[in-house]
Formats: structure tokens, sequence, C-alpha cells
């Protein structure tokens, strides 16, 4: 719940933020966090520390001084739930390639739009506190790739099921 309740401060900090904003820069902070896969205890990178639209997302050892492993969650601003995962070094956002709704699709990095509801997740915690994202466009769960515990593992969206391959942790 702990997980949960961090999320939804974060969320509503930054629509606040928004809202006061109004037009003009926001002057509050922006948090960036790592994004730590619960079954290989790997995070989120941007392959090769890459800037370029089209790269794979993967999960490499984690290194809180690594840009491309730092992640916020920005959220959409429709009135939904729904939020982007945007990575610190590039401004990019993940995004299921071509709009795919098949099991498996890679997620990549692409510049961030606020139509494009495959760059847009709902969170979802987990009875243990951890964290899903369900891709909004087609229901899919984001994953590490075969459940594989190696560097450079891809991830993709598949199925959501229980399974910690499917979970994170935010920190």
């Amino acid at each position: 719940m702990t997980s949960l309740r961090r999320i939804s401060a974060a969320i509503a900090l930054a629509a606040a933020a928004t809202a006061f904003a109004g037009a003009g820069t926001s002057s509050a902070a922006i948090t960036y966090d790592l994004l730590r896969n619960s079954h290989s205890a790997k995070c989120l990178d941007v392959a090769d520390g890459s800037r370029d639209n089209k790269t794979a997302i993967v999960q490499y050892t984690c290194d809180a001084s690594k840009s491309h492993q730092q992640w916020t969650l920005e959220q959409v601003g429709d009135g939904s739930d729904a939020v982007r995962l945007k990575v610190a070094h590039s401004g990019k956002c993940v995004d299921i390639w071509d709009s795919s709704q098949d099991p498996t699709a890679d997620a990549i990095q692409y510049t961030c739009s606020a139509t494009k509801w495959n760059q847009q997740f709902l969170v979802e915690t987990t009875a243990t506190g951890t964290t899903k994202f369900r891709a909004r466009h087609s229901g899919l769960c984001l994953e590490i790739d075969g459940r594989n515990f190696d560097n450079k593992s891809k991830l993709h969206q598949n199925t959501c099921i229980t399974h910690r391959a499917q979970e994170f942790t935010i920190g």
C-alpha cells in the first residue's frame, strides 16, 4: 500500500503543480526514480543510453547515476488515472511499438505525445505492494521478455498475470 500512496501522492502533486502553473512554467521539481523489476532486481534502461526514437527499453544492472535509468510517472491529464513513463536523459516516453495490440510487442522510447494511448499506462498495486503498468491501448502489462535475468533483456507487453516479471518497485 505504501507504493500506491507514493504513486498517488506523486500524481496528485504533479496535477496540482500543473493546475497551479496554468500556461506558465511550473517551479515544482520533477522526481525521477529507478524502476526495478521484482523478478530480476534489474532496472528499466534505455538501451545504450540512446536518445533516438524507437530505441528498445531493456533491463540492466541498476545504477542511480545513469539518467537513462531515471523515470518519472507523468499524469496524462485527461481526467483519467493514466500516466506516461518518461525518462530523464531524453525526455521521451515508453511507447508500445506501432500501437500494437499483440502480446510480446516491444516497448521502445519515443517522443511523448498527449494523444498516443500506446504511451499511457494504468498503475496497479499488487497484493505485495509492487507496481504493475497496464497499457491503456491494449490492456496488456509491461513485462521483462522471457522472464530473463540477463542485462539487455527487452521490456514488452504481455497478458497480465501474477508474476514478478510484470512487477516493479519505484525508487
